[in-house]
């Protein structure tokens, strides 16, 4: 008969406890990973919407000194300018241009504004299906 107080006494866990719990911990990982991974690309979606938002504003800034948006926007428009990931690529021409923010996420976002001064914002959801483009449109 051992009591509490006996040094040979065992305390703990069996490895069916151990099992159960480690299939559990599994279980939810397995259900919040994707909801997670979701969040990220809509995160860095987000960050590449804000970028050309920014520059749109650059470009009406700039225009109302210059009246064409050849030469837009400046060196100073805060953010990445160029053709790689992560950055905002322009083309300007005239009374028009287009802008592409391309997302870490693989996703591109598109803003062109019209020979008629309206703007179009299309997307396009070759990265991520769970960004931050929902049918071709932001």
């Amino acid at each position: 008969m051992t009591s509490e107080l006996d040094p040979r006494a065992q305390h703990g866990f069996t490895l069916i406890e151990l099992l159960v719990v480690i299939l559990l911990i599994g279980i939810l990982s397995a259900i919040a990973l994707p909801a997670l991974l979701g969040q990220s690309a809509k995160a860095r979606d987000g960050i590449a919407k804000s970028d050309v938002r920014t520059v749109v504003s650059a470009m009406e800034g700039c225009y109302t000194e210059v009246n064409r948006y050849d030469t837009c926007p400046g060196p100073d428009s805060g953010v990445p300018l160029g053709t790689g990931v992560g950055q905002v690529e322009v083309n300007g021409l005239g009374d028009t241009y287009v802008l592409v923010a391309r997302s870490v996420s693989g996703n591109s976002f598109t803003v062109t504004k019209r020979a008629d001064q309206t703007l179009v914002r299309t997307c396009s959801d070759a990265g991520s299906t769970q960004g931050g483009c929902v049918g071709g449109v932001w």
